[in-house]
């Protein structure tokens, strides 16, 4: 009887130690928000961790992407500087949300128009991965530069909160 009991604390502890090492990880890491500011985008966003820069020069157009990840959870704002001028900007901005759902294998939930300072442009929100996923995906085209704010996170109610943060921090100077 004394093994019996000695096995079932034993067992107790292991559970213990399998729920610790498993609970942080079910739960989002702390926030650093850290600002990125483009006066030649005239845009400002605020990131939930560091992030990282690139550019990519075409013909027509250079693109600058910025990234942040947080616990798989995908954070991205752009802008696209357009050589050639742009007509029509709300059709392509519907354009470039068809493509984004396209090119993620995404499904578009639902969209409307967003409005901001002098502008507007189209807010959507896509699920992805059989529905685990969920991205807002912002784009507006204005004065031939074509902003794209994207969250890409899981459904749980933090990462959520963390997604509709990064979104409001989005501000045309």
């Amino acid at each position: 009887m004394k093994k019996l009991k000695h096995c079932h604390i034993n067992l107790r502890v292991i559970l213990i130690i399998i729920i610790i090492g498993i609970a942080p990880a079910s739960y989002p890491q702390k926030s650093n928000w850290t600002k990125f500011e483009s006066e030649q985008a005239k845009a400002e966003i605020s990131f939930p961790s560091s992030f990282s820069e690139s550019t990519e020069k075409k013909e027509n157009v250079t693109t600058y992407k910025i990234m942040s990840e947080l616990n798989d959870n995908v954070f991205f704002f752009s802008y696209s500087l357009h050589s050639i001028e742009l007509n029509d900007e709300y059709k392509l901005a519907q354009v470039s949300l068809e493509s984004f759902a396209n090119g993620v294998n995404g499904k578009i939930i639902n969209q409307k128009e967003y409005k901001v300072k002098n502008g507007k442009g189209i807010e959507s929100q896509i699920e992805m991965q059989d529905g685990s996923m969920i991205a807002t995906y912002i784009v507006i085209i204005k004065n031939q530069i074509q902003y794209q704010v994207v969250a890409a996170t899981s459904k749980e109610k933090a990462y959520l909160k963390i997604s509709k943060k990064f979104i409001k921090s989005f501000k045309l100077k």
